[in-house]
């Protein structure tokens, strides 16, 4: 059976003979197993079956640049970035079970 008709399977709650997966790396450790195992191509390299897509031209985070290495992105999460990946929230403006008084990015603006 493909990959993908393992994943429809799972997500029409059918049971399947594996649990489809997807393990993504950060850029260092991606850049290992590419030495590793001597390929580009990762994904296929560890066996996912769902894969990764974006149509942004870049994958790098990007946001509003605070002071030191913190990043506002457009939901109003404050990141402490590392050089290695997105890192770790500072901050996030949903403190309660509530979305009373929040305000989603515009979803017409154009990075979006």
């Amino acid at each position: 059976m493909a990959k993908k008709d393992v994943v429809i399977k799972a997500i029409l709650h059918n049971k399947t003979s594996v649990i489809p997966y997807h393990l993504d790396f950060t850029p260092p450790v991606r850049k290992m197993l590419t030495e590793y195992y001597k390929t580009d191509d990762i994904d296929k390299a560890v066996g996912n079956y769902i894969l990764w897509l974006s149509w942004r031209p870049s994958l790098d985070f990007q946001g509003k640049r605070l002071t030191g290495n913190l990043i506002q992105d457009e939901y109003g999460v404050i990141w402490n970035a590392l050089p290695e990946n997105r890192g770790y929230v500072e901050y996030h403006p949903l403190n309660k079970p509530t979305l009373s008084g929040y305000s989603f990015p515009d979803p017409y603006a154009p990075y979006l």
